[in-house]
């Protein structure tokens, strides 16, 4: 991976967990679907904001993406390398990053990445859930405008009012 360096601790987690992810799933290489994947599992606070703000059900997402990348049949002998197409999504959340002014690379622009690809599996699992990477794009702007701190702040608190539809009426 190139410059890991220039990665958020969040996003390298969440890198972690995509290999992981891919030798549960018995699967050669690291792919886009085992990003998301990582993405998922890692409850980043701004990212969970976006889904919220765009309805997306989480466990839902996830289980679309199990039902369509499956499962390998056979242990790996060796653990699992990275993929040329998560390579590219990589190198979009870098472009992501640096035309938002960032410093680092963190996991919005990780998903921001995933959703540059035009035709992966991925991708079109994350757009039959309405995430397209203009309405992403709009809703990670919308959340930084004010700094990270405040961005994370208030997608935590989204999250929580979210969660509790009945006691917010």
């Amino acid at each position: 991976m190139s410059r890991l360096n220039q990665y958020s601790v969040e996003a390298r987690q969440i890198l972690v967990y995509a290999r992981e992810e891919a030798v549960q799933l018995r699967h050669k290489s690291v792919g886009p679907e085992h990003i998301l994947f990582g993405i998922l599992r890692g409850n980043d606070p701004i990212v969970g904001s976006i889904f919220s703000t765009l309805h997306v059900d989480v466990q839902r997402l996830r289980q679309a993406l199990e039902f369509v990348v499956g499962r390998g049949n056979k242990a790996l002998l060796n653990g699992p390398t990275l993929s040329s197409t998560a390579r590219t999504a990589l190198t979009h959340a870098e472009r992501e990053a640096s035309e938002m002014g960032s410093e680092l690379i963190c996991v919005e622009h990780l998903l921001l990445g995933l959703l540059n690809d035009k035709e992966g599996i991925t991708v079109g699992v994350l757009e039959s859930f309405g995430l397209s990477l203009n309405a992403v794009r709009l809703q990670v702007r919308k959340l930084l405008s004010k700094g990270r701190d405040y961005a994370t702040f208030a997608a935590e608190y989204q999250v929580r009012y979210n969660q509790t539809p009945t006691l917010n009426e």
